[in-house]
């Protein structure tokens, strides 16, 4: 009762929606739901989300996917995000749902997007690549369909990413693609010597992710050039990064 009564401080809701997770029942469930639907507060509200994708039952499931009425675009998120949680086809099904018809936050698509990719659906790749398309404030929708793909892991999208790594390709999304190469490339020499490339793109912040990405993939063919950009990079990140 405590995580869904308005008339309770909110600190303490949020803490009770946490500890629900602990009691998967059926009640705790509904509850979760009603404070998902019907709470004033959207801190709450994504708080009770979370614990619903923690919980991953199927009428946690079916909580989240009535939950996406929400009237917050905070708390929308916090559901599409929870909805990643489940590799299921009816959560794929309401989260491609979302992106088929847009949502009014360009950070709720976003979440959706990613969220998508982390359901391994079949239908997964066909949709991002539809969604790549579009445009929004800062890449918000781009940078979380290449996340998606990262989180879907087929092979099918590696060409894609490096696609939008190439320069002219906005800033951010091209960020996103870099980072995203980390979790594709394991096992691609072709990948690591594309990475290995962007080491010296003009723009930092590629630099800075194809570090990272490097380190993730463990090759030890990028040791030599991380090396280089140790000893001629002049932005601190990138250097410090690239050492890590």
């Amino acid at each position: 009762d405590y995580a869904w009564e308005s008339a309770r401080p909110p600190r303490g809701r949020v803490r009770a929606a946490q500890r629900l997770t602990n009691y998967p029942t059926e009640d705790v469930v509904d509850a979760l739901r009603t404070t998902v639907l019907k709470t004033p507060f959207w801190g709450v509200q994504a708080s009770a989300a979370k614990a619903l994708g923690t919980i991953r039952t199927s009428p946690a499931l079916r909580a989240l996917i009535a939950g996406l009425k929400t009237k917050h675009p905070k708390a929308r998120r916090a559901v599409v995000k929870a909805l990643g949680e489940f590799r299921d086809e009816d959560a794929a099904k309401a989260l491609i749902g979302v992106l088929d018809e847009g949502d009014p936050s360009y950070f709720v698509e976003g979440e959706a997007a990613r969220s998508l990719g982390k359901t391994r659906s079949p239908k997964a790749f066909d949709a991002l690549k539809e969604n790549l398309r579009k445009e929004s404030f800062n890449e918000t929708i781009r940078i979380g369909v290449l996340d998606g793909y990262a989180e879907l892991r087929d092979p099918q999208a590696t060409p894609i990413i490096i696609e939008w790594t190439r320069y002219g390709k906005p800033h951010a999304a091209r960020e996103a693609a870099t980072k995203a190469l980390g979790k594709l490339g394991e096992g691609k020499p072709e990948v690591t010597d594309h990475l290995t490339h962007l080491l010296d793109d003009p723009w930092f912040r590629v630099r800075l992710e194809a570090s990272v990405a490097l380190g993730e993939l463990l090759d030890p063919k990028a040791v030599g050039a991380l090396e280089r950009l140790v000893e001629r990079e002049l932005d601190g990140r990138v250097k410090r990064r690239a050492r890590e």
